[in-house]
């Protein structure tokens, strides 16, 4: 939760927020929403930037919270989940005289049946000590949930810094990101595929943001809006520049 909050408080970009909010209410109003794009433009660097603090925000608090169990349970949660799986894919190890070897994790861990003590007043008016054996039903079930929780850790750990390179590459690499929006709308017609309209790698990201978050069947119309003013605004440009430097 912390993140989340973090991200609504400090984060987050109030009108890139807005604007996807009102894709998602009124997007058949391509030419509004494309004209927002535009004027947002410069902001989606910051706000891609952001995105990715957030997620390494979010695995830094899996991690710390992954070490904070570790340390409840004595250091030994870490390879607690590996240890499990190699126990149940070897076998029993077993001994000359057909007793096992290798000891079940799990009750190392959580142990089921302990030693206990149990002192009680004597007819003598001393203290009577007895051993008994105590089974800790509670265990059976912690045997198994820390063991699952142990997988689960470990597969967000996996696609979350997944996540973090590919977001990464999106921020450093140009190309990739274009690629990514471009195979993730692949079903839409793009027209800069000959180089007229040219994104930064922030608005491709962007684009692909604000496009999955519109209906389908106003998905073209406003990509159609938002390439052409794109494309209008390159051509302001490139006209500026060769007027200044005709001067």
């Amino acid at each position: 939760m912390a993140p989340k909050s973090l991200w609504k408080k400090f984060l987050a970009h109030k009108s890139i927020m807005a604007m996807l909010l009102k894709a998602k209410k009124k997007p058949e109003d391509a030419k509004k929403l494309a004209q927002t794009f535009l004027l947002l433009s410069k902001k989606f660097s910051s706000f891609h930037k952001r995105i990715f603090t957030r997620e390494l925000m979010n695995f830094t608090f899996m991690c710390f919270s992954f070490m904070m169990v570790n340390h409840f349970l004595l250091n030994k949660f870490f390879w607690y989940g590996q240890e499990v799986l190699e126990y149940i894919f070897s076998g029993a190890e077993l001994s000359p005289d057909g007793r096992r070897v290798n000891h079940d994790p799990m009750c190392e861990l959580f142990p089921t049946e302990v030693t206990c003590y149990i002192r009680y007043g004597a007819i003598t008016g001393g203290v009577d000590a007895q051993n008994f054996i105590c089974i800790l039903t509670n265990n059976l079930f912690n045997q198994k949930y820390f063991f699952v929780l142990w997988i689960w850790w470990i597969f967000l750990f996996v696609l979350s810094a997944c996540g973090l390179i590919v977001r990464l590459a999106r921020i450093i690499v140009p190309g990739f990101s274009k690629m990514l929006c471009r195979r993730k709308l692949r079903n839409l017609n793009f027209k800069d595929c000959k180089g007229e309209v040219n994104l930064g790698r922030h608005e491709y990201f962007f684009l692909q943001t604000l496009i999955i978050n519109i209906s389908f069947e106003n998905r073209e119309k406003v990509l159609k809006e938002i390439l052409d003013l794109k494309k209008l605004e390159l051509a302001r440009r490139i006209s500026e520049r060769e007027l200044l430097e005709s001067v």
